[in-house]
């Protein structure tokens, strides 16, 4: 019984995860207004098959229109200089690791600047896509982008890019079999949306907020299972060692394991456990607020 509370557990963590790209991707191709949780009120064809119906107001362009390849070498490590690898993002969240400060020598190195959006190639279908908060020299596994006007936010591209069906799009169009790499003519040539730049600002801070909330809901249900699995491997050193009694009435799980969740456990162990959590519906609607 404590397995499948914990399995039920799992399952509510890649529930989540699922909800939270869904959210992403609803925010940055305008399917909802993050101030409002609402649709907008009128939608035109995008023509682009991963894209579906745009606000009105949003403007569809090739994302070579809007972002630029930069392809600046160099070797020169500047005092304030990180040194980015792509071993250093994580993958689908964009999270930086710990960046190293100097880079290795003798390395094929690209220069970027603060805003600049790092895309790596190898296996795009990873999505390791991240603005990192300064600049440095990332290895040449990455493409640099860089915005070609004002009216683009760094930060709201990277989301845009890391968007599941666009990177499923993308990891459809590259080549190599065992170790598939995109290209800038790849991935130039795809057709975005580029909502005003006040909009793209709030869908930033919209999804940094869920995040936020995500990451704590995720995180209080692993504490959960790491307790529930210490608990079962005491009650079984117990039971073997003759500290436990199990000559007596069956105790229910929510005795045994007071700590599982903040409701009914044994409703927990039931279908309703693996059904889609509400609770991300709340988070959603806090993270507007």
């Amino acid at each position: 019984r404590i397995e499948k509370l914990i399995l039920a557990k799992r399952k509510m963590i890649a529930l989540l995860e699922d909800r939270r790209l869904a959210t992403v991707h609803g925010a940055v191709t305008g399917q909802f207004d993050v101030r409002t949780l609402r649709p907008y009120r009128l939608y035109k064809m995008s023509g682009v098959p991963w894209l579906a119906d745009v606000p009105e107001h949003w403007i569809v362009e090739r994302l070579k229109s809007s972002m630029a390849n930069i392809e600046q070498s160099s070797s020169e490590c500047r005092q304030d200089d990180s040194y980015v690898a792509l071993e250093h993002v994580e993958s689908r969240t964009g999270r930086l690791g710990r960046v190293a400060l100097t880079a290795p020598p003798d390395s094929q190195l690209k220069r970027f600047e603060r805003g600049d959006v790092l895309f790596g190639k190898l296996r795009p279908y990873l999505a390791r896509v991240a603005c990192p908060p300064n600049g440095g020299l990332c290895v040449g596994e990455f493409l640099v982008l860089r915005p070609r006007r004002s009216a683009f936010a760094g930060r709201y591209v990277e989301r845009l890019l890391r968007s599941k069906p666009l990177v499923d799009t993308v990891d459809n169009l590259t080549s190599g079999a065992r170790v598939p790499r995109a290209d800038w003519s790849t991935l130039g040539g795809l057709e975005i949306v580029r909502p005003p730049l006040p909009e793209q600002n709030a869908i930033v801070g919209f999804l940094d907020r869920a995040d936020a909330r995500f990451e704590r809901c995720i995180a209080r249900i692993r504490r959960q299972i790491e307790l529930l699995s210490e608990y079962r491997a005491r009650l079984i050193a117990d039971v073997v060692t003759g500290k436990h009694d199990v000559g007596g009435a069956p105790a229910t799980l929510a005795e045994l394991v007071p700590f599982a969740v903040g409701g009914d456990v044994e409703e927990t162990l039931g279908a309703a456990a693996l059904a889609e959590p509400e609770e991300p519906e709340m988070l959603l609607a806090a993270a507007a607020g």
